[in-house]
C-alpha cells in the first residue's frame, strides 16, 4: 500500500516527495516496518539496503530512525521490543498525517486542528476499548 500511496502522491504533485526528503524517508521507513510486521525479513533487509541505506548516508538525521526500525528484526516478538512503538497503529497514523499535511500544503491549504483532534479522540477510544477487551478476556480466562 505504501507504493500505491507514493504513486498517488506523485500523480497528485510530483514535487512533494522530491522536496520533502523527511516525508519520503518516512514513507520508505513505513514500507520497511510493514515488511517486518508481515515477517518478510529477507525482503526487509533487501529493501533497507537498496532503498534506505543511501538515504541514511546522505541524511545522518535519518540514521537513528533507520537503526530503530532495523532493530525490530533482532527480536522474536518485535511488538514487545523496546522499538515496538514502530509497529503500533499510531506510527501509521503519524506518517499518514505527515503525507496529508504535505499534500494540503502543496495546494496552499492548512490541516484542520479540529480534524486532527477528532482523529486523536477516535484513536484514543479504540485504544481504550482494546485495553478493556483484553483485560476482560484475561479475567474470564483466569476465572
Amino acid at each position: 500500500k505504501i507504493d500505491e500511496a507514493m504513486g498517488l502522491v506523485n500523480a497528485f504533485d510530483p514535487s512533494i516527495l522530491d522536496s520533502k526528503r523527511k516525508l519520503h524517508f518516512c514513507l520508505l521507513q513505513q514500507k520497511l516496518i510493514e515488511l517486518i510486521r508481515d515477517g518478510n525479513l529477507e525482503s526487509a533487509v533487501e529493501f533497507a539496503g537498496s532503498e534506505l541505506a543511501s538515504l541514511g548516508e546522505e541524511n545522518p538525521e535519518f540514521l537513528n530512525d533507520l537503526e530503530r526500525t532495523m532493530a525490530l528484526m533482532a527480536f522474536e516478538n518485535p511488538q514487545l521490543s523496546p522499538f515496538g512503538d514502530l509497529l503500533a497503529e499510531t506510527q501509521r497514523q503519524k506518517v499518514a498525517n505527515q503525507l496529508n499535511g504535505a499534500m494540503l500544503e502543496s495546494r496552499g491549504m492548512k490541516t484542520s486542528k479540529l480534524g486532527q483532534i477528532l482523529k486523536l479522540l477516535l484513536w484514543s477510544q479504540t485504544q481504550l476499548k482494546d485495553a478493556f477487551n483484553s483485560r476482560t478476556a484475561a479475567a474470564a480466562a483466569a476465572a
